[in-house]
């Protein structure tokens, strides 16, 4: 009886976990890989930029609403106090989707075109 119990544990493992992949991949030895002509599940993820702020009070809004419009999301924020103007604002995270770059543009930001 015992030994019977434990072969029917058993048997999930050898058939596998039933790991499901998504669409255009398939399960290979417990991985999702992409099909032949299929693009990978990774390739399809968004990029992100960062850019690290800090925000016045007294700024606040117009800020807001001007990164807002630029495309940048406000992810993060905290209450900080400048120690040499001791002024308070927000240290404040943004982020927004990567927009994908021509070749022309990689160089620019590289520094090897004008």
């Amino acid at each position: 009886m015992r030994l019977a119990l434990i072969s029917l544990l058993m048997i999930p493992l050898a058939v596998g976990c039933g790991t499901k992949c998504g669409e255009g991949t398939h399960n290979e030895g417990g991985t999702c890989v992409a099909d032949k002509g299929g693009r990978n599940l990774a390739d399809s993820r968004p990029s992100y930029e960062y850019k690290i702020e800090t925000v016045n009070d007294l700024t606040w809004d117009l800020t807001m609403k001007r990164l807002g419009e630029a495309g940048w999301e406000l992810v993060f924020a905290r209450r900080a106090r400048n120690p040499i103007t001791d002024s308070y604002g927000y240290e404040s995270i943004f982020k927004r989707e990567k927009l994908p770059m021509s070749d022309e543009q990689k160089m620019k930001a590289l520094g090897y075109a004008e």
